[in-house]
């Protein structure tokens, strides 16, 4: 599934500005699908992302959220939109040190998708989001396993 997401990123986010491998200015994330199915990143912080003083600015939150979800998809072999994004901000998100973003796909039914996502800093959980997709195109090479699918049902 990794050589999947990596298809789907090159073939329809290469320039995207969170984990497009050819944006220059790009964060270029990297995702490591986990067993259950689940998908995770990490990256350093930087100024850059800043929205008040050593604060991470909301809306890039909210776009790291949308990213890893969406990515999440990519690597089950699901091309999908977000048709709705619903943000949780907890505690402010530091603009220095490491950021870890996990999703997973929490139920399904047919082209319909929904997904949780958290970021966390140190040992905190700062925000979290919940996401509905909608998909527009599902690869049929892609086999969803017990490992993949645990979790995962109909909406």
């Amino acid at each position: 599934m990794k050589t999947t997401l990596k298809k789907i990123q090159q073939e329809e986010h290469s320039h995207c500005i969170l984990c497009g491998q050819n944006n220059q200015q790009g964060l270029k994330l990297d995702f490591d699908l986990k067993k259950d199915g689940s998908i995770e990143a990490s990256f350093k912080c930087s100024k850059d992302l800043e929205g008040y003083n050593n604060i991470m600015h909301g809306g890039v939150i909210s776009a790291l959220l949308d990213s890893i979800m969406t990515n999440c998809l990519f690597a089950h072999g699901i091309k999908a939109l977000t048709a709705e994004l619903s943000t949780r901000f907890m505690t402010p998100v530091k603009t220095k040190g490491i950021v870890r973003l996990r999703a997973n796909i929490e139920k399904s039914s047919g082209s319909y998708y929904i997904l949780k996502a958290s970021l966390t800093q140190g040992q905190t959980v700062k925000a979290k989001a919940t996401g509905k997709f909608i998909a527009f195109f599902k690869n049929p090479t892609v086999k969803n396993d017990s490992a993949v699918t645990e979790g995962v049902s109909a909406a």
